[in-house]
C-alpha cells in the first residue's frame, strides 16, 4: 500500500497543477485542487518593443530574466511584431542573467546561453549573490519581473548604482473563481486536509488573503499547523514561517518531483 494512500493533499499550484496531481495520485493520494492564483498577461508587444530598442541603443547592457514564462512571452511578443530575429540578435549581444533553469531552458531553445546564473535553489538571494562581483554602477540593467515587482532585487540594483529599466509581461492575480479556495479553507479548518503543497510564496499570501476575507485566517493557520505542509523552495517556506507555520518540509532542490519525494519520506518516517 502506498504511503500516501487515502491522504487528501491540497494543491495550490495553477499552471502545473495536473503534473503535481499526477505525481501525488501515483502514490495513492487524493489531490484537492484549489488554484491560488492566475497569471494575467499584459500587452507584451509594447514591452518587447521597448526592451528591443533599449538593447539596440546600448541602454541595457545586462538583462535579468527571472522566469521561463516571462522570457518566452518577451520573445513571442517580439515575434508578433516581426522582430523575433532582431530580438534574438540583441539578446546574443547582451549579458544575460538567469535566476534559474526555466529561463535558461527558454534561451537554449534559441541557441542562447546566460552569462550569469543563480546557484540552486535559485532564490532572489542566490541571484543577488551571483551579481555581487559584477560591476553595475552606471550600467544599464534590464529587469524582467515575474508576476509582481521584486522590490528587493530592484533596490539592490539601484543601491549598486545601476540605471534600472523594469518591465513585466504578466501579473499575478487572485483566481476569477474563488469557490475552490473557499471550499479548501472550509475543509482545512474541519481537519479534512492532511497535506498542503505550495510551489510559490504568492500562493501562501493569496490563500491567507481569501481566508482573511472570510474571517478565518487564524483558524486556517491553526489547522495547517496540525497538518503536513510542504514548500518547493526556501522563499516559499519562509513565507509560511512568517505567518506562523514553522514546521515546513522542503526538498534539497526546488523541483515538484523532489517535493513529493520529500513528503513521502516524511510520511514514511512518521508513520
Amino acid at each position: 500500500m502506498s504511503s500516501l494512500d487515502g491522504q487528501r493533499v491540497a494543491i495550490l499550484e495553477a499552471r502545473r497543477a495536473s503534473e503535481l496531481a499526477n505525481l501525488l495520485t501515483r502514490h495513492g493520494a487524493t489531490p484537492i485542487h484549489a488554484p491560488a492564483l492566475r497569471e494575467v498577461s499584459v500587452d507584451a508587444a509594447p514591452v518587447a518593443q521597448a526592451v528591443l530598442q533599449q538593447l539596440e541603443a546600448g541602454q541595457i547592457e545586462l538583462l535579468m530574466l527571472l522566469t521561463g514564462v516571462g522570457t518566452q512571452q518577451l520573445i513571442d511578443a517580439a515575434a508578433s511584431l516581426g522582430l523575433e530575429q532582431a530580438m534574438l540578435a540583441a539578446l546574443a549581444n547582451t549579458t544575460l542573467v538567469c535566476r534559474g533553469p526555466k529561463p535558461t531552458a527558454v534561451l537554449r531553445r534559441y541557441g542562447l546561453r546566460p552569462s550569469i546564473s543563480a546557484a540552486s535553489p535559485y532564490t532572489i538571494n542566490d541571484l543577488i549573490s551571483s551579481l555581487d562581483q559584477v560591476e553595475l554602477a552606471g550600467r544599464g540593467v534590464g529587469l524582467l519581473h515575474y508576476g509582481e515587482r521584486d522590490r528587493k532585487l530592484a533596490e539592490y540594483c539601484l543601491e549598486r548604482g545601476a540605471v534600472l529599466h523594469e518591465q513585466s509581461v504578466y501579473e499575478w492575480q487572485l483566481p476569477a473563481d474563488l469557490s475552490p479556495l473557499d471550499a479548501l479553507i472550509e475543509q482545512a479548518i474541519a481537519g479534512e486536509i492532511a497535506i498542503f503543497t505550495f510551489t510559490s510564496q504568492i500562493q501562501v499570501r493569496h490563500l491567507l488573503q481569501v481566508a482573511e476575507q472570510q474571517g478565518q485566517a487564524h483558524a486556517l493557520i491553526a489547522a495547517m499547523q496540525q497538518a503536513i505542509v510542504a514548500a518547493v523552495g526556501p522563499s516559499c517556506a519562509q513565507t509560511l514561517i512568517n505567518v506562523g507555520i514553522h514546521d515546513v518540509i522542503m526538498p534539497e532542490q526546488p523541483f515538484m518531483g523532489q517535493m513529493v519525494q520529500r513528503i513521502l519520506n516524511h510520511v514514511s518516517i512518521n508513520s
